[in-house]
């Protein structure tokens, strides 16, 4: 904004006791927060066996592997070498997949290098030549049972970038499936503050036009969001408006932005239409 500066951020979203993460996806099926463990050398990677991985942030990858479980987020690509700074091309991504119906989906997935997918501790896709991305996905075809389904990735790269990106779609209609959400075990109102802090996106329209000058301030939940961020507030989340004045004091005014809502199928952008400052002779003030 121009003559009006908007702060806002996430304090009006209160934390929840719930002891875990669970993302509401966004409105295309993205999910963008993950438990990530590795790296893992080849020697260790060879004596894993990924349908027995069990996603929580408090664990190891498998017994007696010191790698550990932590949750990540990404709101373009994960760069998995960078989250995981360290030798070793093997890693492993997870979480707990919840419908409330039966639903046939597909995991669109898009990774570069080699990557074994297993729902339930059943292996539903494997490929074992590395391969880059090429900004395509790979749709996987899952039969989902109501309820909660374990879902892991093995990856391994030695290729210049290992990159990462998902998304849960019903076949019917391309849409999330009613009531996905994704859970990250084991995490707590920490993990969900930082998680939402990396994947909300913030910006304002100026909206200038012949009419004038209409600003508008934008939520955008491109891979998703922590649900309790959003079911747990007491009260609509605030910002705050300050408007310059010739005296250096700023005339504020603090405004409700109404609730953004975890829907059945994900969680679409969110849009407030904001108060557009009147300039006069001697300083400003809100129409």
């Amino acid at each position: 904004m121009s003559a009006a500066v908007c702060a806002a951020s996430l304090a009006g979203y209160a934390a929840s006791a719930r002891a875990e993460v669970r993302l509401c996806p966004a409105a295309d099926g993205s999910l963008g927060a993950w438990l990530l463990a590795g790296p893992v050398p080849p020697g260790s990677a060879k004596q894993l066996d990924p349908k027995l991985f069990f996603p929580k942030e408090s664990s190891e990858l498998s017994k007696g592997q010191s790698a550990r479980w932590r949750a990540v987020a990404y709101t373009d690509t994960l760069d998995i070498a960078k989250a995981i700074p360290a030798k070793g091309n093997y890693a492993a991504l997870g979480g707990w997949l919840s419908v409330e119906q039966a639903s046939d989906a597909y995991l669109l997935l898009g990774v570069d290098g080699g990557v074994s997918v297993w729902l339930d501790g059943e292996r539903i896709h494997e490929r074992e030549k590395p391969a880059l991305r090429a900004g395509a996905f790979v749709p996987i075809p899952m039969h989902l049972e109501p309820g909660r389904h374990r879902l892991v990735l093995w990856l391994e790269s030695s290729l210049p970038h290992w990159g990462f990106w998902a998304r849960v779609v019903s076949e019917a209609d391309g849409l999330p499936p009613p009531g996905l959400t994704f859970a990250l075990p084991d995490t707590d109102e920490t993990d969900s503050a930082n998680l939402g802090k990396q994947l909300l996106a913030l910006s304002v329209d100026a909206n200038l036009g012949a009419s004038g000058y209409a600003p508008v301030l934008r939520f955008d939940f491109p891979r998703g969001f922590p649900e309790e961020l959003l079911r747990g507030s007491a009260a609509a989340p605030q910002i705050q408006l300050s408007l310059p004045v010739q005296d250096g004091k700023p005339e504020s005014r603090q405004l409700s932005v109404g609730q953004p809502t975890c829907g059945n199928r994900g969680l679409p952008d969110y849009r407030v239409q904001l108060p557009a400052p009147r300039l006069a002779a001697g300083g400003g003030s809100w129409k």
